[in-house]
């Protein structure tokens, strides 16, 4: 996501302080199944705008390959189909270090099932922050418990 490449001037962050990692399941310490590696162009898409959740999606090319490994797989994306009814109702993976619920950083890769909910049912479930921003080439995902 663009968001994660700018820097705190709002400048995109320099390919050279950039590296992308892939098979690594852990923050604070390489695995022998990770790989690094430099990034030779950032693609943001067109219509980003930083006060703005609509478009925020960018490319990272890679200087060289990854090689797939029994630890390193691709993943699958959604393909934009704009029928949401087709998977609306079914879970995704989102995987992640990001924050725990202690509001900590997680050392270790996390994952969890989320369901993909309608569009109706995402904006009818909090107005205030899905009513302006949920755009039809998003879905939402979620669930209470």
């Amino acid at each position: 996501a663009p968001h994660c490449l700018f820097n705190d001037r709002g400048a995109l962050v320099k390919l050279d302080e950039l590296s992308v990692q892939v098979g690594r399941n852990q923050l604070s310490e390489a695995s022998l199944s990770s790989q690094e590696h430099a990034a030779l162009e950032l693609i943001v898409h067109p219509a980003h705008n930083r006060n703005s959740v609509a478009n925020d999606i960018a490319l990272i090319k890679l200087a060289t390959e990854i090689t797939m490994t029994n630890y390193i797989q691709p993943v699958c994306l959604w393909n934009m189909d704009p029928d949401l009814a087709l998977i609306a109702g079914n879970n995704g993976t989102v995987v992640g270090f990001g924050l725990t619920e202690h509001d900590r950083v997680s050392d270790y890769l996390r994952q969890a099932q989320i369901g993909v909910v309608d569009t109706w049912t995402c904006t009818e479930s909090d107005r205030a922050v899905y009513g302006n921003s949920l755009t039809s080439n998003m879905f939402c995902g979620g669930g209470r418990k």
